[in-house]
């Protein structure tokens, strides 16, 4: 299987192709949303600011692909825009702050409520937006009964190529996101811009960049050229491999969250 895309999520569940009176036709009980939620931000020297949202409409294209033709599962356009301040002061970051953020996710979770959808699945491919994603669907489900199941794709990347190093903290830019997009959109990537930026404070403290014990964080505190990892051990073939599984996993997740009442 060839990975590189072309492709947009504009396909056949892309639900604002249809009108009005279609998606009042459509039997909202055992349907299910789908919301990708990205970000335009920088990612070190050698990627593009759109990868992110580069790989959400991929993974997400590729998930749905697997599923059977008669699954009720329908797409949305996505937001590409994230939570992404932690990049600031890096050309091409363009972010919505917290409460704009959270405000939009609770806005169209209430027009999906009022227009009689109960499941929604929020897909997210950026590290800095699944804490504002876990509050707003919290609060749709307590005020509005609306089902909302999210995947946060980054937690799903991993292969036995890539050092335990490089799966600790190399999470932004490094070796798994860089593999990903050779496979997915090769040209987009700047081999001879290859940077390696470890965080050393975290590496030599307790206090992690994320977990239990941890500290808040800006992207200038641990990296000069916005990499965080290594991307050097990069290759297609890892991409392939990561975007096999990733969409696989993804797709058994919707088929779950349309059979699943809780």
């Amino acid at each position: 299987m060839n990975t590189r895309y072309e492709g947009s999520v504009w396909n056949d569940r892309f639900l604002p192709a249809l009108t009005t009176e279609q998606i009042a036709d459509i039997s909202k009980e055992k349907a299910l949303l789908i919301l990708p939620v990205a970000s335009v931000e920088q990612h070190g020297l050698h990627l593009p600011v759109f990868t992110d949202s580069l790989l959400n409409e991929a993974l997400i294209t590729g998930a749905l692909d697997l599923l059977p033709k008669d699954a009720s599962i329908w797409l949305l356009p996505p937001i590409s825009y994230g939570k992404s301040n932690e990049h600031a002061g890096f050309p091409g970051t363009f972010s919505l702050s917290t409460a704009a953020m959270q405000a939009v996710l609770s806005d169209l979770m209430r027009c999906m409520h009022a227009d009689g959808w109960k499941k929604l699945m929020i897909v997210n491919s950026h590290g800095g937006n699944p804490e504002i994603i876990t509050l707003a669907a919290r609060d749709a489900r307590v005020e509005l009964g609306l089902q909302v199941f999210f995947i946060n794709t980054g937690g799903l990347y991993q292969d036995a190529e890539i050092t335990e190093r490089e799966m600790e903290y190399g999470i932004h830019g490094g070796a798994l996101e860089t593999s990903l997009v050779l496979a997915i959109k090769p040209d987009w990537v700047k081999q001879d811009r290859y940077r390696s930026e470890y965080p050393k404070a975290a590496e030599c403290s307790c206090f992690g960049l994320g977990g239990n014990i941890g500290l808040a964080w800006a992207t200038r505190d641990l990296s000069e050229t916005g990499v965080i990892g290594d991307p050097a051990p990069s290759t297609a073939e890892i991409g392939q491999r990561i975007y096999e599984r990733v969409t696989r996993q993804m797709a058994d997740a919707m088929l779950e969250a349309v059979s699943t009442d809780y």
